[in-house]
């Protein structure tokens, strides 16, 4: 005979799977609610026809609450326009959609961009990640830094002051 659990005399491994099951539907629920699963109204933009997957990756981060109020991607492929899309809001509290004029703050994503750039010259042969900054940059070698490397800056081994 089971723990009685409850005074309807329910045994405790059935009640147990209830409290789980009820458990874990409140899980998904306050999840859902607090992180997203956002459903995008107001999508406008372009997306050329070989880039469509662009646009249900876009839909999807909404989707999946990973945006949760608004976005907008810009792709450009050998100088074309492919891809220029903006979604959800810019002010959700306010109503204020997001547009093609909606500015934003975009903090560190410029460090990507800006790593990026350099591998590209990597790639290329522009340069290599052990020539000195001083190469490119002379002043920038006063001070005791004149054997600082690309990859030293690269990698945040050395403070770029």
């Amino acid at each position: 005979m089971g723990v009685q659990w409850f005074r309807g005399g329910g045994s405790a491994p059935l009640s147990a799977s209830v409290a789980i099951v009820g458990g874990l539907l409140l899980a998904f629920h306050s999840i859902n609610w607090l992180c997203g699963m956002t459903r995008l109204e107001n999508l406008i933009g372009f997306v050329h026809p070989k880039f469509d997957k662009v646009e249900k990756v876009f839909r999807k981060n909404f989707h999946d609450g990973w945006e949760r109020e608004g976005a907008a991607i810009a792709v450009y492929h050998k100088g074309e326009l492919i891809v220029d899309l903006q979604g959800g809001y810019a002010d959700k509290s306010s109503g204020r959609k997001w547009t093609p004029e909606t500015r934003t703050v975009v903090f560190s994503a410029t460090k990507a961009v800006g790593a990026l750039c350099v591998a590209m010259l990597v790639d290329r042969g522009h340069i290599s990640y052990e020539d000195k900054m001083s190469k490119f940059w002379p002043e920038f070698s006063q001070h005791g830094k004149e054997n600082i490397t690309i990859d030293w800056l690269m990698s945040h081994r050395v403070c770029g002051t």
